[in-house]
């Protein structure tokens, strides 16, 4: 699933594609947020990020308990995750 929701006002009003979002790969400790306004995204780091490190972006609500995590990324997004988050 690579299609991001589009907001007016904090409601959903649509989905669309942002291609350089769908490049992100997932971790439930991500190093970076991401606000919809409107039709525009905005991806601030939310700690510093060396040269090679991967970008990472969470496709959950991080704040869920592990084992509903792990359901929700394996039905909906056909993977394990396996960040330190996961794994500890």
């Amino acid at each position: 699933m690579n299609s991001s929701a589009i907001f007016n006002d904090d409601e959903p009003i649509g989905a669309g594609l942002f291609s350089n979002l769908s490049l992100l790969n997932h971790s439930c400790c991500p190093n970076i947020n991401i606000k919809h306004q409107g039709n525009v995204v905005q991806v601030k780091a939310n700690k510093n990020i060396e040269v090679g490190e991967e970008i990472f972006n969470s496709y959950i609500d991080t704040t869920l308990p592990k084992n509903e995590r792990k359901k929700i990324l394996l039905s909906q997004f056909e993977f394990e995750c396996k960040c330190s988050l996961c794994y500890t």
